[in-house]
């Protein structure tokens, strides 16, 4: 059977002359004559085979037909506003609201932002930073940047680049007394660890480093804090590389013996697959592309 829907023109002015209960002000409204009104509702009756208005010298109602149609038609024409207006603020809105790991954008992006900022000056970025995978349909984000194996299903993903875990530590350990100069001095230092716990054993066993206790040393809920704790002298951390690079440049943190170890992981662009046009978007997606090594 074919399916027959109504203009939406005739959705509207039936809305608008159901909630005034009046074609007259319905018209105002809309910017229409009351005749133009009468005749949409009018083919919408053809359509639906049913009177909506009760129509008398007293008395201007709806019928029970038109009382049980109302709340579906003011609900999707809500939804169809909604969507409208969400699209448009999608494509055209000159504020780019990004997900990212809250240690990736304090210690990469922020230091970098000030680049995009200058080249892009019409575009306002905010920052949501979480370590979990966001609801791009349920959530105002536009862009995400995900540390993991770029199995995001469904999104467009972009590769940023991998890294490695590299042994980082306050300049002044390296003549502490034991001083740390190879990897066999980790035994007589107290090791850093996220709450996880997982990737000083991993590094000791991948790289045969015997003697050493890896289960041992203070364990952290971030990034940013294992960071603070190896500035502060309190011990070696084992980070991303992407986290250190500033710290590594300006000499506040130093490697202290030159062993890293891979990651599977790396660093994605990731966004909607109909965001692809979206120059904003895109604007940002080269920009960050040109910061990656």
């Amino acid at each position: 059977m074919e399916k027959r829907l109504p203009a939406i023109g005739s959705l509207l002015a039936f809305e608008a002359a159901a909630r005034n209960l009046s074609f007259k002000k319905a018209a105002e409204e809309l910017n229409l004559s009351p005749g133009a009104i009468s005749q949409k509702i009018g083919k919408l009756e053809q359509i639906v085979g049913v009177t909506l208005f009760r129509r008398t010298p007293h008395q201007f109602s709806l019928t029970v037909h038109g009382e049980a149609y109302l709340p579906t038609i003011r609900q999707s024409l809500q939804q169809i506003s909604v969507a409208t207006t969400e699209l448009s603020r999608r494509n055209q809105n000159s504020t780019l609201t990004i997900s990212i790991d809250p240690s990736f954008a304090v210690k990469w992006l922020l230091p970098r932002l000030s680049d995009f900022n200058d080249k892009h000056p019409d575009i306002t970025v905010n920052i949501n930073t979480t370590n979990r995978l966001i609801d791009f349909d349920r959530e105002d984000i536009d862009l995400a940047i995900r540390h993991g194996l770029g199995n995001y299903k469904g999104l467009f993903c972009q590769k940023l680049f991998t890294e490695n875990f590299v042994p980082v530590c306050s300049p002044a350990l390296l003549k502490a007394d034991p001083p740390l100069r190879s990897a066999d001095d980790l035994k007589h230092h107290t090791l850093l660890h996220d709450i996880m716990g997982r990737e000083w054993p991993l590094f000791t066993d991948i790289l045969g480093i015997s003697g050493v206790d890896a289960s041992q040393g203070p364990k952290f809920s971030s990034s940013i804090l294992i960071l603070q704790a190896a500035l502060d002298g309190q011990g070696v951390a084992l980070v991303r590389s992407a986290l250190v690079q500033n710290e590594l440049a300006n000499g506040n943190l130093v490697q202290p013996f030159d062993i890293n170890m891979p990651s599977d992981f790396a660093y994605y662009l990731v966004y909607p697959k109909a965001a692809g046009e979206n120059k904003t978007i895109m604007a940002f997606g080269d920009w960050i592309i040109s910061q990656t090594p």
